[in-house]
């Protein structure tokens, strides 16, 4: 079920990123009765990934994600894919800020890639915006690797228990 998050989560993700939101405007892709906000709808539905009125649990894993800009740790927000006022969350999400990725989703066996995932939390997919979004200068380079497949690209698929790691270095 749904944990409800400190409010200084959600605000710290406002003032980092200004990709969390928390409206109540915008069209509600799960049916529910109050609409998420516009953000949400925009990002899940860029990413291709369900907004639910509930966890769901037919495919549940975990995926440790760790950040670093230009040598820097840079914290992954609490809240990514929640929208606090209506209950609404993406089937990729965040609870707390400690990079852990939830997959929780209705599909059985449903797969989702670190690129959804980041579309979720509102990073653009043009390098120099992206670059940007990290508070990194443009140009630069993004890198992700993996506990278990070593270097890979975004399009890296969450699995169970893996470690990415997401290097931006500004050139």
């Amino acid at each position: 079920m749904y944990r409800p998050l400190k409010l200084t989560a959600i605000a710290a993700c406002v003032v980092a990123l200004g990709a969390c939101s928390s409206g109540t405007s915008g069209s509600n892709s799960s049916g529910g009765s109050s609409p998420a906000s516009k953000a949400l709808v925009a990002h899940t539905t860029a990413a291709g990934v369900p907004l639910l009125p509930q966890e769901a649990f037919e495919t549940h894993i975990h995926t440790q994600l760790t950040v670093t800009v230009n040598g820097a740790p840079l914290t992954v927000p609490a809240s990514i894919g929640i929208d606090q006022e209506t209950n609404q969350i993406a089937a990729l999400h965040t609870h707390d800020d400690t990079g852990l990725i939830h997959v929780e989703s209705p599909e059985k066996h449903a797969k989702y890639t670190l690129q959804q995932f980041l579309t979720v939390w509102g990073m653009p997919a043009g390098a120099d915006a992206r670059c940007t979004s990290f508070s990194a200068n443009a140009p630069c380079t993004v890198t992700v690797t993996s506990k278990d497949s070593g270097k890979v690209g975004l399009d890296v698929r969450l699995v169970d228990q893996d470690e990415l790691t997401l290097t931006v270095t500004s050139a």
